[in-house]
């Protein structure tokens, strides 16, 4: 939807705090923190003649998880890389996408918070890791399970609970990650993504769902 922060974060403050049991003023208070630093870094990382657009519009994702439909990760973590989200209409040439990748940045990414429960699970780059995502399909549930049974016992990257990580998608070193095993426990996940309207838009009709609209289910 076009940024509006006064409409959307308010809107998902409510959500989460009718859904959690929690104080929604707080709520809001972390998630205005959240969205002004994953805007700040997201300008940070764009070309001068982009910066108009690039935060024009905007993905927010509030993921709420039952204790109940965690056994799934807790058996069978689904380590995989994110896919392309929509097409991308920043101005580059080859240049600018080099200098991009030298500085471990790119025109779009994910920016994502855990406000209750365990963090997403990310495992540490590294050249054998990519060489395994890289060969399998790890969006069928076979693909699935050989992965997760060769990423056994590999080292993960430590996050914390409310710590931001910023997750590029659609590259071949974006992060492999899964959902977290939140047994014993509720799970609250917020992602964000920043784009122009035409950006957005494109996001919007591979998922068939209408530009402009909160939905909440």
């Amino acid at each position: 939807m076009p940024l509006d922060i006064p409409r959307l974060v308010p809107s998902a403050a409510s959500f989460i705090a009718k859904n959690a049991g929690t104080n929604a003023g707080a709520v809001q208070a972390v998630l205005e923190k959240f969205v002004a630093l994953a805007r700040d870094d997201c300008l940070a990382g764009c070309r001068s003649e982009d910066r108009s657009d690039i935060t024009a519009a905007c993905w927010l994702e509030v993921r709420m998880f039952k204790d109940k439909d965690s056994e799934e990760y807790k058996v069978l973590p689904r380590w995989h890389r994110d896919g392309r989200m929509f097409d991308c209409a920043c101005s580059t040439d080859e240049a600018s996408v080099e200098l991009a990748r030298y500085n471990h940045r790119v025109p779009h990414a994910k920016y994502a918070i855990t406000l209750l429960g365990p963090p997403t699970r990310i495992l540490r780059a590294t050249p054998e890791v990519d060489d395994l995502v890289n060969s399998i399909n790890f969006w069928t549930d076979e693909g699935r399970r050989e992965i997760a049974e060769k990423m056994q016992g590999r080292e993960e990257v430590r996050l914390e609970l409310g710590q931001v990580i910023r997750f590029s998608f659609g590259q071949k070193d974006s992060p492999v990650h899964s959902e977290p095993d939140w047994s014993g426990g509720d799970r609250v996940f917020v992602s964000l993504m920043f784009g122009s309207e035409k950006e957005l838009q494109c996001m919007c009709k591979w998922r068939e769902l209408e530009f402009g609209r909160i939905y909440e289910e």
